[in-house]
């Protein structure tokens, strides 16, 4: 696994290979987002992953800097390419990696029933106690949170899109302090700069066709970011707020153990044209990979060469394998806790996120699920969901007001290093959202969570 097993490289930055690059792409795979329903039949609607296909990479020379830019594009003239005006590399007050929190858990699979959990539920609770290092839980009442049910909640996980909620909280305090108008036009060309073609199964596509036939605005972004989990328009927010700022809001939520948020298109672009030792090296060290990150989206949005390697670089049939994009999110991935989320998601539904005109704005892009399937609306007052979706990662995000509680319940699951069959199964299945839709339905399921730990420890 990069910057784990490997051994150690000494990082150097070469001038361009003088070779063409055979380049293999990766990306956020089409999330497919289950429609928050409670039922085991829900279908799901997708967001932006696709299966990958084994592809053949040589690998690119490394860059330098942005501030030193060499082109990294094939080309038998050692001309460079300077980028004009650099980003900002990613990670300027908030680390790239963080170390795992790895626990000894001598834990044996309980004993469990249909009669305590639902079929459909069991293979996500199987794997939490198979593999409790890598499955975080948390489920609570709000106001009831120390009788709540609580595993690896603090530790650092990969998040997948989870983390597009930091873009949606970022904008909507910039809005609350006068700074953006959620009305501002934003132009479709504007937006595209950020779409890297054939990297998210079409998502971008389709939440731009829900808006065909007229102007988009802030706000539309907003809604595409989330309701289609379109790539692009999370990196169009990270750009207008820039990367200080959103690192900046992520503390000031108080996150603990949270890597920098990065953009998608630096992420694709370094994994889809560096091979296995150049993403070795930059594992070894992360303040080259924040500047790798930057750079790569520099290039692609101001060297016609380079945007071209990369738009090929994500032709069909020219993806990495299933493993290399597992290890690169293992390693790479923007991590945080289901602690901390599950306590954002209780605040917004509480609407205590700025004023509450502001957790109204943030909630408005959440709670899709309740217009769009009236189902929905027979069992909560609203429901407001985020999902997340990488190779070998699986991130599940709910806040609800069920008709059977007083209180709003909050519900986080987070699942990593899922092998290839089990992921590739559980994106048709959705296991672990079922799991969150009993927790969320189900009186008892704190309880019997609780039962079912204590059982696996005796």
């Amino acid at each position: 696994m990069f910057g784990k097993k490997a051994p150690l490289f000494i990082l150097t930055f070469l001038i361009p290979l003088l070779v063409s690059l055979g380049l293999s792409g990766c990306q956020e795979p089409a999330q497919t987002e289950p429609i928050p329903e409670l039922n085991s039949t829900a279908q799901p609607v997708a967001e932006n992953q696709a299966e990958q296909i084994s592809g053949t990479t040589v690998p690119a020379t490394l860059p330098p800097p942005p501030t030193v830019a060499i082109s990294p594009t094939p080309t038998l003239s050692p001309t460079p390419f300077i980028i004009q005006n650099p980003s900002l590399p990613c990670g300027q007050s908030l680390p790239l990696i963080v170390p795992d929190k790895v626990t000894n858990f001598d834990w044996e699979l309980p004993p469990i029933t249909q009669e305590l959990v639902p079929r459909n539920a069991l293979p996500a609770i199987e794997y939490l106690y198979a593999n409790p290092n890598d499955v975080s839980v948390v489920v609570f009442q709000v106001d009831y949170e120390g009788i709540g049910y609580y595993h690896n909640a603090d530790a650092p996980m990969p998040l997948a899109s989870v983390n597009k909620i930091i873009h949606l909280v970022a904008w909507a305090k910039a809005v609350e302090e006068g700074e953006f108008d959620p009305n501002t036009i934003v132009s479709r060309e504007e937006l595209n700069r950020w779409y890297l073609p054939g990297s998210d199964l079409g998502a971008h596509l389709d939440a731009l066709e829900e808006f065909e036939g007229r102007e988009l605005t802030q706000d539309d972004v907003a809604w595409m970011m989330i309701r289609h989990s379109s790539n692009a328009a999370a990196d169009y927010f990270h750009d207008l707020l820039g990367q200080e700022r959103v690192e900046q809001v992520t503390t000031e939520l108080g996150f603990s153990n949270h890597t920098a948020p990065c953009t998608w298109m630096g992420k694709f672009l370094t994994v889809s044209t560096l091979g296995n030792p150049e993403l070795q090296q930059l594992g070894d060290n992360p303040a080259a990979y924040g500047a790798m990150i930057s750079d790569r989206q520099d290039r692609f949005m101001q060297d016609p060469v380079f945007r071209q390697i990369g738009e090929n670089s994500w032709r069909r049939g020219a993806q990495p394998s299933f493993s290399k994009e597992a290890d690169f999110t293992e390693v790479f991935d923007t991590k945080g806790s289901a602690l901390d989320y599950s306590r954002l998601m209780a605040q917004l539904i509480q609407d205590e996120i700025g004023t509450p005109a502001t957790s109204r704005l943030i909630r408005s892009h959440l709670e899709w699920p309740i217009v769009e399937f009236p189902s929905n609306q027979t069992r909560y007052n609203t429901v407001g969901y985020k999902n997340g979706t990488l190779p070998g990662v699986l991130t599940t995000l709910y806040y609800a007001e069920p008709y059977w509680s007083d209180r709003p319940i909050v519900v986080a699951l987070f699942y990593r290093n899922l092998p290839q069959n089990t992921y590739r199964r559980w994106r048709r299945e959705f296991p672990h959202d079922a799991l969150a839709h009993w927790l969320m339905t189900n009186p008892r399921g704190i309880h019997i969570m609780h039962v079912l730990r204590d059982a696996a420890e005796n």
